[in-house]
């Protein structure tokens, strides 16, 4: 779109190891503008969002989804004509217990 630049990137779990782990589909987005709402989207089921963004304000992004640790960004810059891209990886809440669940019960060999 003229005018715009795009802020677009892909959700992830990350993993019982704090690797990255699958994308995460369906993830509310919230997007500021010196730390003014304006506006939200969904990731879709890659784990994608996109925002069509005027260049020049300083933007900000909340990510969250039930059971994970909610993550914001601030100070993403959007420059005309061009995609920045921001990843973003959940933890889930109790990551350490559910580790520690998952230990207790390897085989014995």
């Amino acid at each position: 779109t003229a005018g715009l630049g795009l802020l677009r990137g892909r959700v992830s779990s990350l993993g019982l190891d704090d690797m990255g782990g699958p994308a995460l589909p369906w993830v509310t987005i919230n997007l500021t503008a010196g730390g003014v709402p304006q506006g939200s989207t969904t990731t879709d089921y890659l784990g994608v969002y996109s925002f069509g963004l005027a260049p020049g304000a300083n933007y900000g992004i909340r990510v969250s989804w039930p059971w994970y640790e909610s993550v914001s960004l601030d100070g993403i810059q959007v420059d005309l004509g061009t995609t920045t891209t921001q990843d973003v990886a959940l933890r889930m809440i109790g990551n350490d217990h559910v580790r520690k669940v998952v230990t207790l019960f390897e085989p014995l060999l």
